[in-house]
């Protein structure tokens, strides 16, 4: 059976959660197509120091503690990510309303931005559905 790997990066554990029960229900969605495995990390430092794991998925809050504290941002992490993954779809979850924001990360490889909104968890769910459903026909 084919894996795919997705890693949720968000330091707001209760979001984190949300998260996490989205993707165990597409686990169960997929269970006869695909195996689906996921990792969750509350700062941008210990999700980096697991990207040898290769994720195929990147669940990506905008900005993201790092084990010092401080904060990071999404493009920041992208960066490393790609580098270390270049494959990854990163899926970029925030509360930035800005539209330049959304703009400039979708220019430097996310995958998507959902914005972090009452109807979030939907949106996100659609766009992850996608994702893997291109992935099965592709690997057909």
């Amino acid at each position: 059976m084919k894996k795919l790997s997705i890693y949720i990066i968000e330091d707001d554990t209760f979001y984190a959660e949300l998260l996490s029960d989205l993707v165990v229900g597409l686990t169960k969605k997929y269970e006869e197509k695909l195996s689906i495995s996921y990792r969750t990390f509350y700062s941008g430092d210990e999700a980096t120091f697991e990207m040898d794991m290769k994720p195929d998925i990147v669940l990506l809050d905008y900005y993201i503690l790092d084990d010092e504290l401080e904060l990071k941002t999404a493009d920041t992490l992208m960066a490393h990510i790609h580098e270390t993954e270049p494959k990854a779809q990163i899926i970029v979850v925030s509360g930035q309303k800005d539209e330049s924001v959304k703009n400039e990360l979708l220019k430097k490889g996310a995958a998507a931005y959902v914005r972090k909104t009452a109807d979030s968890i939907p949106v996100l769910e659609s766009i992850l559905c996608d994702l893997i459903d291109t992935r099965i026909e592709d690997e057909k």
